[in-house]
């Protein structure tokens, strides 16, 4: 009887460039990548909790897993991967945020960690929040200038 071998290889989507004015994408367009991890860049620019207005309204549903609509700063306060009060120093051009994505549920629950709210929400898909890479490495630079330039964004953020 022969052995057969199978071998899954996880792809991962994006990468994407977080913008405040954006949500991470659509529902629509995670659902088939369940079990995928989705790779964000967040420009330092946008990480100060003083300049990011959607970081200052909180807009955060879940707690880990949150809902796409979810803002990636308010991710990684919430979750605890990394705290955005702080300085992020000279030397740090972004982020790379990696979320995975799955099954959403019909409840999920809003909690306060970290010094940020976040509400109740509900979603077909669902993103956790995996681990975080300060990008220092000017070699990452051309990535960062394409994804910029290509305006790799989900659909734009409703302003309140």
């Amino acid at each position: 009887m022969a052995l057969l071998s199978f071998y899954f290889f996880r792809t991962d989507v994006g990468p994407i460039i977080y913008h405040p004015d954006h949500f991470l994408s659509t529902i629509e367009a995670l659902t088939p990548h369940q079990g995928q991890d989705l790779i964000v860049y967040i420009l330092a620019e946008h990480v100060s909790a003083d300049v990011n207005s959607t970081f200052a309204r909180e807009e955060i549903w879940g707690s880990n897993p949150y809902t796409p609509e979810s803002d990636a700063v308010c991710v990684l306060q919430h979750s605890g991967l990394y705290d955005v009060r702080g300085d992020l120093g000279d030397e740090v051009l972004a982020i790379k945020l990696v979320l995975r994505i799955q099954p959403g549920e019909s409840i999920l629950p809003g909690s306060e960690r970290h010094g940020i709210v976040s509400k109740s929400g509900a979603s077909h898909v669902a993103l956790s929040a995996l681990q975080f890479e300060l990008v220092t490495d000017p070699t990452q630079q051309p990535l960062i200038e394409s994804l910029k330039s290509e305006m790799k964004v989900g659909p734009p953020r409703p302003h309140a």
